[in-house]
């Protein structure tokens, strides 16, 4: 929505967009879905990409904010499963599983039930790279198949010739 796109004089986002909270549990579903229940054996991980400006600072705000999200859901599942913070984040991942299967063969789709278990796993496998062409970005230090997750946040490198392996989320 054009209210959530960031432009540094016009519309300063103060915090997260729900729209790239949205992309965030879509991308953990689709790791989770291709790589723990389908198995694809040639798929070792899959990789997001954010490209909220061409500013550097502003690309360093995502940064911030997408690895204070993926801590916070870590958190969350480190607390017993009767805890509310649990629960109530264990309810937002069931919200966002019908349309992440929507890709998929009716037969054969998992349950909540029969997923949820992995949703740990991915986000504490997950590595964001922030890719802006600045002395101290991640550009040359991309380990592709390190984690499951990858995501990349970036400016006008991203568009300019560089390879995303195995784009699944932008």
């Amino acid at each position: 929505p054009a209210n959530e796109v960031y432009h540094k004089k016009q519309n300063a986002l103060k915090a997260m967009p729900q729209s790239l909270r949205d992309a965030l549990f879509m991308h953990v579903w689709a790791v989770i879905l291709v790589i723990k229940w389908y198995k694809r054996p040639q798929i070792k991980q899959l990789t997001m990409m954010v490209h909220p400006t061409d500013i550097i600072e502003g690309n360093k705000v995502f940064e911030k904010w997408v690895k204070d999200e993926l801590n916070l859901w870590s958190e969350c599942f480190d607390k017993p499963e009767y805890h509310e913070d649990r629960y109530m984040l264990e309810e937002q991942f069931a919200k966002y599983l019908p349309a992440a299967l929507q890709f998929y063969p009716v037969e054969g789709r998992p349950t909540f039930a029969d997923v949820k278990k992995y949703i740990p796993d991915v986000i504490n496998d997950c590595q964001v790279y922030r890719i802006t062409g600045d002395s101290d970005d991640d550009s040359e230090n991309i380990k592709w198949n390190a984690h499951r997750m990858n995501i990349l946040i970036g400016a006008q490198m991203l568009n300019r010739g560089f390879t995303v392996e195995k784009l699944a989320t932008t």
